[in-house]
């Protein structure tokens, strides 16, 4: 009996994906499937949401992941369509890590010794964190990951140099957290913030664990304010979605909303004030999506 592999796939808008996509394909035929078929993630999404209607719908299937925001506009008859019923797919690497990226960066390592600056005896010369590192130590996805040897050589340098007591305590922060591998653990505190501060105004995140001991108040309004970039990105990728389907905002019957990042209320929105409050459904199952063998 022939094996059939159906599996979904997280849409990506670099080159590099459709050359990986095909080493799959061809390693699965290498181990035994004979057939192989690919289903892009938001039209998974949309089979398995099953609109019920006697007209044809042009639908917008928005599916707001961790990693990525994944677009797809179909044109639906009675909850079904076929392959030239796909208007457009296009994706973008920005979703839900997005904003754990922007309150870190804001919020939190400010209090890790992100903003401080020192100079060695007889230069000018300002040094602090690199871009590099800081970038590493914001992603939900790298921290844990990140060069314990590369931290190492930051705070040791620092802490020779710096004068200031305050300063000192920030950067002692953030070496007591890689000495005590706690890096998985505080963004496990940044995300549950993070939902917080879609239910409250304010939150007060406070932190102490193994020498690392901090406080820093969170405001929904500045958390919002540092998370424009990767929602403007996220607007202008549905924009790209509705002109590759050759439809305007006016054109879309119906908005699917799933995935991990559906209940985030910044995205939410803006996708009610661009299409209507009365066109967007969300899924109340965040695990629409999935793989399979037969």
């Amino acid at each position: 009996m022939a094996k059939v592999l159906k599996y979904t796939l997280d849409f990506g808008t670099s080159n590099t994906l459709l050359g990986a996509v095909t080493e799959f394909e061809k390693a699965l035929r290498m181990a035994g499937f004979n057939e192989v078929s690919f289903t892009y993630e938001p039209e998974a999404a949309a089979k398995s949401l099953k609109i019920k209607t006697d007209k044809g719908l042009n639908v917008l299937v928005a599916d707001l992941g961790a990693g990525t925001s994944d677009f797809s506009v179909i044109r639906m008859n009675n909850g079904k369509f076929d392959s030239s019923d796909i208007l457009s797919v296009c994706g973008i690497n920005v979703a839900g890590d997005s904003f754990d990226y922007s309150l870190m960066k804001n919020f939190i390592l400010p209090e890790l010794g992100s903003r401080v600056k020192f100079k060695r005896p007889g230069s000018q010369i300002e040094h602090g964190i690199s871009k590099k590192l800081l970038s590493q130590l914001c992603s939900p996805a790298i921290f844990p990951l990140t060069n314990d040897k590369e931290i190492s050589r930051y705070t040791e340098d620092a802490l020779e140099f710096l004068e200031d007591e305050e300063d000192i305590r920030k950067v002692m922060n953030l070496e007591n957290l890689f000495d005590s591998k706690l890096g998985f653990d505080l963004m496990k505190e940044v995300e549950i913030s993070k939902i917080e501060l879609s239910k409250f105004m304010e939150k007060e995140l406070f932190y102490s664990r193994s020498g690392v001991k901090f406080g820093s108040k969170l405001s929904r309004l500045k958390f919002h304010e540092s998370a424009q970039d990767p929602l403007d990105k996220i607007m202008d990728t549905i924009d790209e979605a509705l002109l590759l389907a050759e439809l305007k905002e006016m054109d879309i019957d119906q908005v699917l909303c799933t995935g991990g990042s559906v209940q985030n209320p910044q995205i939410l929105k803006l996708i009610n004030g661009k299409f209507g409050e009365e066109k967007v459904v969300l899924s109340k199952n965040q695990d629409d999506v999935v793989g399979g063998v037969e």
